[in-house]
């Protein structure tokens, strides 16, 4: 009997902030213990979208946060609410849209979960 092709649960996330990839791995612990028969791929979206300008922007956001906390906060509470900022950043993150469709036609999940924004913003677009 061949092996059946296992189902992929495709988790979105961001090693901007040890947060969103904690809880990407919970999901896939979760995922591997409770449905075996289900593979869960975690994929760091903003290196997959952005591979040349993830290592700088993401050396850049770690010492902005380890050196400047209030500068990170102020940016991120401007991107609560749209605004002139919120648009330029919202822009930039969703120039992804046909590489994440990419991302989908390659691994063709049965679901998306997003443990980031900004992968959930590209999603619904």
């Amino acid at each position: 009997m061949k092996d059946k092709k296992k189902d992929k649960i495709l988790i979105l996330s961001a090693s901007f902030g040890a947060g969103h990839k904690q809880v990407a791995n919970a999901l896939k612990e979760a995922v591997n213990s409770k449905l075996p028969n289900v593979e869960p791929l975690i994929i760091d979206i903003m290196e997959w979208l952005h591979p040349y300008v993830y290592p700088i922007s993401h050396y850049f956001y770690n010492r902005l946060i380890k050196m400047v906390p209030q500068v990170y906060s102020y940016l991120y509470k401007r991107t609560r609410e749209r605004n002139v900022f919120s648009e330029k950043l919202n822009t930039l993150f969703t120039m992804g849209t046909y590489s994440m469709l990419d991302i989908i036609e390659k691994v063709q999940p049965i679901v998306v979960v997003s443990t980031y924004p900004f992968a959930a913003g590209i999603m619904s677009n």
